[in-house]
């Protein structure tokens, strides 16, 4: 048995059995508790334990991959494999609040805190022990905002030879 649930088992010879582990079992990290009895007479039991671990994720892409600096948040989505329900995606190696959609996709927040100056940050995912692991993304880009004008004052001049202020607005 195995955590409590009777398995078909295997004889492969008097020292070796095989017994498949169904994927209910096998769907969240945790240590799984085995017994393996033989009958009366003489007989006996031997227990045993099985680790399921998280597995390592890996990342084929994420979108969007830029933001304007000064963006209060923005949603981002992360195409990959091994994701769960414990996977996060990072930013700088910090997790952001993070939505498990399947084992191959995630969407995530990028808050404010990430977005308030232009340059690039780190974008990964990871899953957390026993097991686990992390892996990177890519680069996203936070870019300068581009300047918007509201008024140029004065618009207009005449020829002259001493300097002009301009005052600019936006």
């Amino acid at each position: 048995s195995l955590n409590g649930q009777t398995l078909a088992v295997n004889v492969i010879d008097a020292g070796r059995l095989e017994l498949t582990l169904p994927a209910s079992l096998l769907g969240t990290p945790a240590t799984l508790a085995g017994l393996v009895a033989n009958p009366a007479p003489g007989g006996g039991a031997a227990s045993f334990s099985i680790n399921v671990l998280n597995p390592q994720p890996t990342v084929t892409g994420f979108s969007p991959a830029t933001a304007t600096a000064g963006t209060e948040s923005i949603e981002i989505q992360v195409a990959g494999s091994l994701f769960n329900s414990n996977t996060a995606i990072t930013v700088e190696g910090t997790p952001i609040p993070t939505q498990f959609v399947n084992a191959t996709s995630l969407t995530g927040t990028i808050p404010s805190g990430f977005l308030q100056r232009a340059g690039q940050v780190q974008v990964g995912v990871s899953n957390p022990p026993p097991g686990g692991g992390s892996a990177q993304a890519g680069v996203f880009e936070i870019t300068s905002p581009s300047p918007v004008l509201t008024s140029v004052d004065p618009l207009t001049t005449t020829s002259r030879t001493d300097p002009l202020t301009i005052q600019l607005s936006g």
